[in-house]
């Protein structure tokens, strides 16, 4: 029986280690869609003058803010907002729960100022500058999710072997 006890202790410390990690890494993943959006939404803006809803229907990447980005542009093409900056920001207000955007949601909501900008010149400025933020938020986040998977890990293990020792 204490090893049946023993067995589940360690079962739940690796399971909770392990989904810490993929929620980590699913932010980070979310994050670097985001900086590929930017990217793909400056050079479509610029180089082939395409619609915004073009650009928001257009980027094709397998995770979530594909979805977001489609939903969004159907709500565009159908006049619910008289902006677009409106728009993307009454979309993604009630997302947070959904979306881990955590510290950067001011810089995710500039790309809106980017997107629906008048001119193409400083359109182009702002997203890149979007662009800048996000990356360094991005690295910032990664060296945090390094640093403390480096520490939760270990930690975890630890006070999961202490309960070991308490049930033996």
């Amino acid at each position: 029986m204490r090893i049946l006890g023993i067995g589940l202790v360690m079962w739940g410390c690796i399971l909770g280690i392990l989904r810490w990690r993929k929620g980590r890494l699913a932010e980070l993943s979310f994050l670097k869609e985001q900086i590929d959006f930017v990217i793909y939404a400056k050079a479509r803006m610029t180089i082939e003058m395409c619609s915004i809803t073009e650009i928001l229907s257009g980027f094709c990447q397998s995770g979530m803010l594909h979805r977001h980005l489609n939903n969004l542009a159907m709500e565009l093409e159908q006049h619910c907002y008289p902006s677009g900056e409106i728009a993307w920001s009454c979309y993604w207000k009630g997302k947070e729960a959904i979306c881990p955007f955590g510290s950067h949601a001011e810089t995710w909501q500039k790309v809106s100022l980017g997107l629906f900008g008048r001119n193409l010149e400083e359109n182009e400025r702002v997203l890149s500058a979007c662009q800048r933020e996000l990356e360094g938020i991005y690295e910032e986040e990664r060296r945090e999710f390094r640093r403390k998977d480096k520490i939760v890990t270990p930690v975890a293990l630890t006070m999961a072997f202490l309960v070991v020792i308490l049930l033996c």
